[in-house]
């Protein structure tokens, strides 16, 4: 067994029904997989991706609450950001870490969804000491299996064209825009 299934397969002993479930409980009758983000007093942003295998989990990671009182947040700091979504598919080796987001602001919004995967890849972290610490199972997860994305619910104006970058340094994520008319492929995305 892999490192990443014996790590797939703790994670129902780890994480509530609220914050972790199989693809096939998520999928429509289109075959798609539907993932949301719905904030107060924002538009609901509503994102399908294709060829998800029904046996991945997915994480809503903004359901690891950091904004407590152990970690200091306050200001600027990045330390308590988060992706919204994991998508742990253990059968093909990929660990996709996706940010979603309304529209498009340029650079500055870059460096923030950086940070927002870097506080994915830190929770998944969190995940595997957890494991490591209270069920003696070291693990030791392949950093080629991650992938980052960065999806636009709307496409901006200025931006046209979809990104060049492969997802697979956490610093470049491959954006995709105007998930709202679009489906994209999660074979795509994680090859």
């Amino acid at each position: 067994m892999s490192e990443l299934s014996r790590f797939a397969a703790k994670l129902s002993e780890l994480l509530k029904d609220d914050s972790l479930f199989l693809a096939g409980e998520r999928i429509n009758e289109d075959g798609l997989l539907v993932l949301t983000e719905d904030e107060a007093g924002r538009e609901k942003r509503t994102v399908k991706l294709s060829d998800v295998p029904a046996d991945a989990q997915i994480i809503k990671v903004d359901n690891f609450d950091l904004q407590g009182r152990f970690i200091c947040t306050a200001g600027n700091s990045d330390v308590g950001k988060r992706c919204d979504y994991v998508i742990i598919d253990a059968q093909h080796s990929r660990i996709l870490l996706i940010e979603l987001k309304l529209g498009t602001k340029g650079d500055g919004e870059r460096k923030q969804v950086v940070a927002q995967l870097k506080g994915g890849r830190v929770v998944i972290d969190y995940l595997v000491a957890l494991i490591a610490h209270f069920h003696s199972e070291s693990l030791d997860l392949n950093p080629e299996e991650f992938r980052y994305a960065w999806i636009s619910y709307r496409e901006a104006k200025t931006q046209k064209s979809e990104s060049r970058a492969n997802g697979r340094d956490i610093d470049s994520p491959m954006r995709l825009k105007n998930a709202q008319k679009t489906v994209y492929s999660f074979k795509r995305i994680t090859r």
